[in-house]
């Protein structure tokens, strides 16, 4: 597509076009639809640019061919193959004209007749004539005797065009026809005819009126309010149309939902029991990972995953047009660990917590810490050779925490012949014990066990078997923008291959982005989870000066291949090298003082 100057942006299936996407032909015409292997498969339409037609085709495709479809012109019209009527020798009108009811003039003499002159066929400037065909000259003679032998007296009135319902607030078109008494329409009448609201609690606006061969068309006339609602059409010496009720309503804003992936942050592990905290809330593109703007009222609510007591505060909000929104006084009544999610309009529900909150209990001043508690925050089983988190409590007599705790804790397996990999001990901080990436090495199923000096242990964990990860491999996508100043934020889109080198769903393998060569770091949100087997590094810098690459890995995978060459700076180097090592210097002309960068980029 390089070579011949097209482009597509879409999804892809083992590096080919596949699924939704849209294609950019060099003349600029566009496909938009469905792809299979590269080709248009499905529903599709090709979108033609003004030089080429302004018009569109819409058609079902099979590898790359069209078995059925339709033409649309500029102006909207299907065109069809059989029983045209638009443009022809017996009548030359548009298809707009003939909507609008425009009847075409016919040619008078000067002596109120018409005038016929068979002998010589007009011959305009341009060295072109025209010859009027027979059938369109009859067509001319005859409607002129009907027109200069009739007399046409105008009336009354009668309305062509007025819509069944009308909302509020909003434009639309009334057409009022000035009629003889056999119910005919004048066209050379010029009455002056007024629009009034007979009937109706709104307000009524009359927009501006045009006048042409015995109709008059009254543009963007509203009317504000709700319930039954009849116009009247009015013009000195002649008769009002009957009057017909209409009916006036309020629609709510349309919500258009685009796919959209949620990141949630600043969510606390322990929370005081009744006491106030918030969580953000930020919302993307699931497709081009850009922040989610609405373009109408996007509901969000935060509500309990697992838990028994009760969640307080505002918890539906509407999501702005940045795409970020805090849920600013959620307050849980309880005292058992619980979860959050957020759940969107149509039901589509994210996780807001990774683990579990823990409230904090008040304890009475002489509560002692006398047994150990193992919470299990492992939803499933774990990936082999993958971390995850254990937490464990500090119980009195009466099973309640104790706060004041400050307990060693040790965590270690009591079954399984697998190696667990832990930091031993934790120090208890209010109570709480949280063991953070642990790994367990082993396929065999095993439980765990939390000890401390002077209490009692815990009861061992359910049996956990561990599962190989459906992640094989991950690979570097994109990096946008590759050239930028330093410390400035850019995006990298990573994704996760099966065996099989198609993109798991299911994946559980988090992924880290490194500094594969330069001599800076990266700074920002470099471990992230996946979104449907995808990673995506949002707002990472790169804080150091001149050349670089990254790369991402992964526990237990083989780091991805090296992203193209980037570049961080205030300007760029003459020589600055080629996309990959063993790229063609030639490339390297590119990114040349010849092609600047954009001037938002560089001072």
């Amino acid at each position: 597509m390089f070579y011949t100057k097209c482009a597509y942006k879409g999804d892809r299936v083992n590096g080919r076009m596949e699924g939704k996407g849209k294609f950019t032909f060099a003349n600029g015409n566009r496909y938009v639809g469905d792809f299979m292997d590269g080709n248009f498969h499905g529903q599709g339409t090709i979108y033609f640019t003004p030089e080429n037609g302004d018009g569109k085709y819409k058609a079902t495709w099979h590898e790359g061919i069209a078995i059925e479809g339709t033409y649309y012109f500029a102006d909207g019209l299907e065109y069809q193959t059989t029983d045209w009527q638009y443009c022809t020798p017996a009548d030359r009108r548009f298809w707009r004209e003939h909507n609008a009811f425009i009847v075409p003039p016919l040619p008078v003499g000067p002596g109120g007749g018409v005038k016929m002159i068979k002998s010589i066929i007009p011959d305009y400037s341009n060295g072109r004539v025209l010859e009027i065909e027979p059938d369109e000259n009859q067509h001319i003679l005859d409607d002129a005797d009907e027109v200069l032998d009739t007399t046409l007296v105008p009336a009354e009135l009668a309305f062509v065009t007025l819509p069944d319902e009308v909302e509020s607030g909003v434009p639309f078109t009334i057409i009022v026809a000035i009629q003889n008494s056999n119910h005919e329409v004048v066209l050379p009448a010029e009455n002056d005819v007024k629009i009034t609201l007979a009937f109706g609690n709104g307000k009524f606006e009359c927009g501006p009126k045009s006048l042409h061969n015995g109709r008059v068309t009254f543009n963007k006339c509203v009317y504000t309010g709700e319930g039954g609602v009849a116009f009247q059409a009015e013009s000195d010496g002649l008769a009002s149309p009957e009057i017909m009720v209409l009916k006036a309503i309020i629609k709510p804003p349309e919500i258009v939902e685009k796919p959209m992936r949620v990141m949630v942050t600043g969510v606390p592990q322990q929370v005081e029991q009744g006491v106030e905290f918030s969580i953000t809330v930020q919302a993307f593109e699931l497709e081009t990972g850009e922040p989610y703007q609405p373009t109408g009222g996007v509901p969000l609510r935060l509500e309990l995953a697992s838990g028994e007591g009760k969640l307080g505060g505002t918890l539906s909000q509407e999501l702005p047009e940045t795409g970020e929104l805090v849920f600013y006084d959620v307050s849980y009544d309880g005292t058992d660990p619980f979860n959050l999610r957020i759940v969107g309009p149509d039901g589509e529900s994210w996780d807001a917590t990774s683990q579990p909150i823990v409230p904090k209990v008040a304890q009475p001043a002489e509560a002692v810490a006398t047994k150990l508690v193992l919470l299990s925050a492992i939803s499933e089983s774990p990936a082999i050779g993958h971390p995850f988190t254990v937490q464990v409590q500090l119980h009195d007599d009466e099973d309640r925490v104790v706060t004041t705790a400050t307990n060693l804790v040790h965590l270690r397996t009591h079954t399984g012949e697998g190696v667990l990999t832990v930091t031993n001990p934790v120090t208890a901080d209010g109570g709480h014990a949280m063991f953070e990436d642990v790994v367990y090495d082993g396929t065999d199923p095993f439980t765990l066990v939390a000890s401390a000096d002077g209490l009692l242990d815990s009861e061992p964990s359910k049996p956990y078997t561990p599962k190989t990860s459906v992640v094989a491999a991950i690979k570097m996508l994109s990096v946008d923008p590759r050239v930028n100043a330093q410390a400035s934020p850019f995006s990298v889109h990573v994704v996760g291959l099966d065996a099989s080198g198609m993109v798991p769903r299911d994946g559980d393998v988090h992924a880290t982005l490194v500094v594969a060569s330069g001599t800076g770091s990266l700074v920002g949100a470099t471990t992230v989870g996946p979104v449907e087997g995808h990673y995506y590094f949002d707002d990472v810098a790169y804080d150091g000066l001149g050349p670089f690459t990254v790369k991402a890995t992964a526990p237990g995978l083989p780091d991805s291949e090296e992203s193209m060459a980037c570049y961080s700076g205030p300007t760029l180097p003459r020589a600055f090298p080629g996309l990959r090592p063993g790229v063609p210097a030639k490339l390297a002309t590119l990114l040349t003082p010849a092609h600047p960068a954009p001037r938002s980029v560089f001072t």
